[in-house]
């Protein structure tokens, strides 16, 4: 039982130094701004690398190294941080400037650097591209990097570029509708003109009767006129033309029941004639 405890107290004291001992807090530490192309003369001088902290227990960086990707390492110390102190607080930054270094570099392309404790890694940073005075960091502090460049924040929060407005679409103005021409009014010169104007010359076509191309006689007129009269005479009306169909009718009526009659005497007479006949007999 005793030998168990001990195994438990071991294993937490063990458990509080892996979490509170500032070896294993080196994590926290990040490269998080790099400036690889500054607009000031003699710029390989003012290139700078910011770290921050993003843990909640400050970290004394010095001796720490910073490794560019021809291999060429920049020992972290105050003559590099402008003779400020090598301990980044939490949420805070510090920015190692190159300062004359010989060999350490930001290359304008395709850069990676990378920050050491000794020969342990503790992050590296990655661009591919540069612009003058515009830098690469992560947003927020201490998180992605940004895919765009930004205006560099040295030794503090860096600010994601603001998202350009974009400009209203200009309303087309409506077409103007043109305006029918002007008839053009007749000047003096022209009314005048068309005074001494002649008019033309209407020729009369001489009058043609209608009977003049016809050689009618005294005769042929009066035997037309008869013509004409007894067609006058003639009643063609549908009531007329009713009548005398009427009228062909009734008669039609009549001979047929004259012949039924003549036809049945007939009949009657041969009849009574034959009768008696046989009665002679």
């Amino acid at each position: 039982m005793r030998a168990f405890l001990i195994r438990i107290v071991f294993f937490v004291g063990f458990l509080l130094v892996f979490l509170f001992h500032s070896d294993f807090t080196f994590a926290s530490i990040v490269i998080n701004e790099v400036l690889p192309d500054p607009s000031e003369e003699g710029e390989k001088d003012y290139e700078w690398v910011e770290l921050y902290n993003a843990g909640e227990e400050a970290v004394d960086v010095e001796g720490y190294q910073l490794i560019d990707a021809a291999d060429h390492s920049l020992v972290i110390d105050e003559m590099y941080t402008g003779g400020r102190d090598t301990v980044v607080e939490p949420r805070s930054w510090l920015v190692v400037q190159r300062s004359g270094h010989k060999s350490f570099s930001l290359n304008n392309n395709e850069e990676t650097v990378s920050l050491y404790d000794g020969d342990e890694p503790i992050d590296s940073f990655s661009y591919s591209t540069s612009s003058k005075n515009k830098s690469w960091g992560r947003i927020p502090d201490g998180g992605d990097i940004y895919d765009e460049k930004l205006t560099p924040t040295k030794g503090s929060a860096n600010e994601a570029p603001p998202t350009p407005t974009p400009k209203p679409t200009p309303t087309p103005k409506p077409t103007k509708t043109p305006k029918p021409s002007a008839t053009p009014k007749k000047t003096t010169s022209s009314i005048l003109g068309s005074e001494n104007t002649q008019k033309p010359v209407v020729q009369k076509q001489p009058s043609i009767s209608p009977l003049s191309s016809f050689d009618l006689n005294k005769d042929d007129i009066l035997a037309t006129s008869t013509v004409f009269e007894n067609m006058r005479e003639f009643d063609s009306s549908p009531a007329s033309v009713l009548g005398v169909k009427k009228e062909r009718k009734t008669y039609a009526l009549f001979f047929v029941a004259a012949g039924c009659i003549i036809i049945t005497s007939g009949t009657v007479l041969a009849y009574q004639m034959r009768k008696k006949k046989f009665s002679v007999i």
